[in-house]
């Protein structure tokens, strides 16, 4: 959990072998993080609703749905 002003600073506790989401409320601070990362050579994603939209998913069906999934896997 790293605010994207305090990025720069703190970009050596990442680990550049794993995949980095970035997440805001919104998405346009999680952008942001993810072209700094992508230009400094991390592997990234972004949660394309932001954090209200992974909370909308995870309500009802969806969630069920999820978690039967990964049990078959």
């Amino acid at each position: 959990n790293i605010p994207l002003n305090e990025l720069p600073k703190r970009l050596n506790e990442l680990d550049q072998s794993k995949l980095i989401v970035t997440a805001c409320p919104h998405k346009d601070r999680a952008i942001m993080a993810r072209t700094f990362l992508r230009l400094k050579g991390y592997e990234t994603r972004y949660l394309v609703d932001g954090l209200t939209g992974l909370a909308e998913y995870w309500r009802g069906d969806s969630a069920r749905e999820f978690i039967q999934e990964m049990k078959v896997k």
